[in-house]
């Protein structure tokens, strides 16, 4: 089964450069460490200073929490903005 955790973190404008820098130097490190995590970095249109990363992971240990790995990165945004974490298991594994 494959879970998807979107965590989406909204900053102020004056962090808004140094919490993207962080974001693409954890999404280099995710890719690094683990091929089987799909990640991609997302910020939104017209509002700059939204950010979302979305994990995509092949597991059967789903619970309500997520994965140690967005757990993780939700913590560390915490410290940059208000973070909204969500989890999501595919219904349809073709």
């Amino acid at each position: 089964m494959k879970l998807q955790e979107i965590i989406e973190i909204r900053t102020s404008k004056n962090l808004q450069a140094q919490v993207e820098k962080l974001l693409k130097d954890l999404i280099e490190d995710i890719r690094g460490d683990s091929e089987d995590i799909g990640v991609k970095l997302f910020q939104r249109m017209n509002l700059n200073v939204d950010f979302s990363i979305q994990l995509i992971i092949d597991s059967r240990d789903i619970n309500g929490k997520g994965s140690m790995l967005g757990q993780r990165v939700a913590s560390i945004m915490k410290e940059h903005g208000i973070v909204n974490h969500s989890f999501w298991k595919e219904i349809d594994e073709k």
